[in-house]
């Protein structure tokens, strides 16, 4: 090689490194992105895949609120966002009538087509209106266009299976997302892909990933402030970007303010740790300066992260109102529900709800249920108390995992009565914190855990036991219908 060609091919490299390389020479070395973009289809490809095996196995309407969901599925496709009091249009009815409803939910009219808004549950009222309408559009426009194409006799069944494969989807771009932000916390790869297994098939997250109901953004909404909290950490996002995620997280469902919260603890606690703001370029806040100016360093982004999150709520707050049928209380729910007194104990009960969301069982029986449900509990509780000694005994290399176990920790606490009081506030309803509002807090847990790990023979044992989890899982998922 001359002198020349060396010194072009230095030059190359440089250009690679930062950025500046040009167009020809991109094209030239497209390895990483399409990895990228493989990677990101097989978690899209995988996770509808699991949301359509569980779908394929349980074809009853979810008591999970999937009646409601799926009528502002129906009318966001239509482009008729859902308005507080309005009551279910026909093709909800008439699923729910011709395949029923899991136990629990009651027992629909006849599917004989006759179908009457008042003969279902809550008096035909959809109280769904509390969700803005982001996941209603993105998920109902695809699974109508899809239905389009089925017979005539046959677009209802279309419609309700894309629109519960779409919530896989959405959990196998969480899972995306996920993986991302563990590989800015330099989570070895086996590590990143235990993670993503267990999320993905635990059955707290799975069961409602595979139904129409806006909780499939969960894992998504707290992957992605995840990530955007490690990224500012870095100096890589500024404040707009923050913002951006805030409220788009919130937009999607209100209960994802529980991961905003967990953002924003993680950023003050970030702050007050040396060594967690590598990316900072004032060295007095990044490496042990004056307290002072180490809290300013957390509080203004967290104050961006956070209040973003509630202005978007306020936005939707303001709209619902706005939009609500003449003569309509603030809420449907109270159409049907009696507020209940708040009382303390019911406030604290919430705190159950938030036990760690991996370790809900399958809820059903036979050894390899039985076995599954154990190994479950305790990698669950593993995970926080993992967790738990990162935020204690944590080092300065893992400055940034332990700021957001600190996050995901304190708002595992705090959340579930937040939520209560929340709701009762604003819909004057007390209503039980389901343990699905905690999955978008999983991502706060499970990543900063595998950063807590030591290496060896620990490390061993969890993916060996993760391994055999999924491997549970995805059995009784596909031969028993257990999930």
């Amino acid at each position: 090689m001359t002198a020349s060609a060396g010194s072009r091919a230095a030059a190359e490299g440089t250009a690679i490194a930062d950025g500046t390389m040009p167009d020809t020479a991109r094209r030239r070395a497209p390895g990483p992105r399409a990895a990228g973009l493989l990677l990101l289809l097989l978690f899209l490809v995988g996770g509808g895949a699991l949301a359509g095996l569980r779908a394929n196995h349980h074809p009853a309407l979810s008591v999970a609120d999937e009646f409601a969901h799926l009528d502002s599925l129906d009318k966001a496709s239509r482009l008729r966002p859902l308005r507080t009091g309005q009551t279910v249009d026909l093709l909800t009815m008439r699923i729910e009538s011709c395949r029923g409803i899991e136990p629990g939910g009651g027992t629909p009219p006849p599917c004989d087509g006759s179908y009457v808004a008042r003969d279902y549950q809550v008096l035909g009222v959809n109280t769904a209106d509390i969700h803005p309408p982001t996941y209603y559009l993105l998920t109902g426009l695809p699974a109508r266009a899809v239905a389009a194409l089925a017979p005539d006799n046959r677009r209802d069944e279309f419609f309700l299976a894309t629109g519960r494969v779409l919530g896989g989807v959405w959990l196998g771009l969480g899972c995306w997302v996920l993986w991302r932000a563990a590989a800015l916390l330099a989570v070895p790869v086996a590590f990143r892909a235990t993670a993503v297994a267990v999320v993905a098939t635990a059955p707290a997250v799975l069961r409602f990933s595979a139904i129409v109901s806006p909780d499939v953004t969960g894992v998504l909404a707290g992957a992605l402030v995840l990530l955007a909290v490690i990224h500012h950490l870095r100096g890589e996002w500024g404040l707009v970007r923050l913002a951006a995620v805030g409220a788009v997280v919130v937009a999607l469902k209100v209960p994802n303010l529980l991961a905003v919260l967990a953002g924003g603890v993680a950023l003050l606690a970030a702050a007050l740790t040396p060594g967690a703001l590598p990316g900072r370029r004032d060295s007095a806040a990044a490496d042990g300066g004056p307290r002072s100016e180490r809290l300013r360093a957390g509080v203004v982004p967290a104050a961006v992260l956070v209040g973003a999150g509630v202005l978007s709520e306020a936005v939707w707050l303001v709209a619902r109102a706005a939009t609500a049928l003449p003569g309509v209380g603030p809420n449907a729910l109270a159409l049907a529900q009696q507020a209940n007194g708040l009382k303390t104990g019911q406030v604290t009960s919430a705190y159950a709800a938030f036990t760690p969301v991996l370790g809900a069982p399958v809820g059903t029986s036979g050894p390899l249920a039985a076995g599954h449900d154990l190994l479950l509990g305790l990698l669950s509780w593993g995970l926080l108390g993992a967790a738990l000694a990162l935020v204690l005994l944590g080092s300065k290399s893992q400055a940034v995992g332990r700021a957001c176990a600190w996050g995901g920790l304190t708002v595992v606490v705090v959340g579930g009565p937040f939520l209560v009081l929340a709701t009762y506030l604003s819909q004057k309803v007390y209503v039980v914190i389901p343990p699905r509002y905690g999955a978008s807090l999983l991502p706060f847990l499970v990543i900063p855990a595998l950063v807590a790990l030591p290496s060896g023979a620990a490390r061993i044992c969890v993916v060996a036991a993760s391994a055999l989890l999924t491997l549970s899982a995805l059995v009784l998922l596909v031969r028993t219908a257990a999930l």
